[in-house]
């Protein structure tokens, strides 16, 4: 089956440029009917591709290059004005806690109140910041939306990947641990502390949040 993209963006001056990497499977696509699948956003179809009258179509003539939030842009920017703006990380942060985790764009009132938690705890002191990402990803993770997904281990896996660490997983990672789970290894709880802890979550997220200045709540 083909792949759809997941874009990463480089920033370069007011836009950033996006390149693909591989994402999980989808639909399969034919590149040679201008009408490939049904849709009902942007995001149901391939990268490059956009929903027009409930189809999924390859001419996209004027469209800008960013089409789905949750596909095309990864990292500290965010999808805005038809591209990849840089944001700061605790922005991007809780961006993809609801991209990757609730699988959605956040709800205003939610989004604000928890980065704005999140930059109180960093302004009374930066050292706070890991554990109250930790908190946070825990609510998250619990909250009655998440658990009313009902995911199975592989996408309880592929969301930590997506909303703790910003990306799709890597094959070896994915099966790893998504065997530590299926042995009963590890329960899920362990797994979100795991991915918490991990160094890439740190270096990704934690270190860059911690050296941001302030901004007063």
């Amino acid at each position: 089956m083909p792949r759809h993209s997941l874009s990463i963006c480089f920033i370069s001056l007011a836009f950033t440029a996006c390149t693909n990497v591989s994402s999980p499977p989808i639909e399969e696509v034919s590149t040679t009917e201008q009408a490939v699948t049904s849709c009902s956003s942007n995001c149901d179809c391939p990268h490059d591709w956009y929903c027009s009258h409930g189809e999924c179509t390859l001419d996209f003539g004027p469209y800008p290059p960013c089409y789905c939030p949750m596909r095309d842009c990864v990292g500290p920017a965010r999808c805005s004005g038809g591209f990849c703006q840089p944001v700061r990380t605790d922005e991007a942060t809780m961006d993809w806690f609801y991209l990757g985790l609730l699988n959605r764009v956040a709800d205003e009132g939610g989004y604000a109140f928890w980065l704005n938690r999140l930059r109180m705890f960093r302004c009374n002191n930066p050292n706070n910041v890991h554990d109250e990402l930790n908190s946070i990803s825990w609510a998250f993770i619990y909250s009655t939306e998440f658990q009313g997904l009902n995911l199975s281990n592989q996408a309880y896996v592929r969301a930590l990947y997506r909303g703790l660490l910003r990306r799709d997983p890597d094959p070896s990672g994915f099966a790893y641990w998504v065997n530590e789970l299926d042995s009963g290894a590890r329960n899920r709880e362990n797994v979100r502390a795991a991915f918490v802890f991990l160094a890439e979550f740190y270096n990704s997220t934690v270190a860059p949040i911690t050296s941001e200045s302030c901004i007063a709540i």
